[in-house]
């Protein structure tokens, strides 16, 4: 028999025809959602603690998943894994995947952002290398022209963006 192990609790891999789904298949798959949801709390915390602002929407959807995860039933043996149990799971999951998407917030800056000192040197024209300093921690990316063969003159335009963070 194969076992799958989510934050250390085992899952069953069933094969149709073969396998009868168990009530701990159920309950184990309920204990998940409960450290997922600690997980999320866990992170919003963690972004909180950073300065990072999470939306009273995404705190009540957390709050709302764990009402709905902690619902939930124990299956006890010799009973069935009914349909709406399983539909809950899918309903719970749906809502997890929804406030995944709203995570992290993006952080608002109130300082003043230090003057970042940059040198950028193309090695050769068509190489999309470059060698990139700065005092300070940022982001760069280069947007070389668009193909290999462009011919690269006086009027043409290499792009590049720095992010200081």
């Amino acid at each position: 028999m194969t076992k799958v192990y989510i934050y250390g609790i085992p899952l069953r891999i069933v094969y149709d025809f073969v396998d009868k789904i168990l009530p701990e298949d159920f309950n184990n798959k309920v204990e998940i959602l409960k450290r997922i949801v600690q997980e999320l709390e866990n992170k919003v915390s963690e972004l909180e603690a950073q300065g990072i602002t999470v939306s009273a929407e995404v705190k009540t959807k957390i709050q709302d998943i764990k009402s709905k995860v902690y619902a939930l039933p124990t299956v006890k043996y010799g009973e069935y894994v009914m349909a709406e149990h399983h539909n809950k799971i899918v309903d719970i999951l749906k809502d997890i995947a929804d406030v995944l998407e709203q995570i992290p917030v993006e952080k608002v800056v109130e300082k003043l952002v230090p003057e970042c000192k940059a040198k950028l040197e193309v090695n050769s024209p068509l190489s999309n290398c470059a060698e990139f300093t700065t005092t300070s921690k940022a982001k760069l990316e280069v947007n070389s022209p668009p193909s290999n063969t462009a011919e690269i003159n006086t009027k043409t335009v290499i792009s590049v963006m720095v992010s200081v963070y």
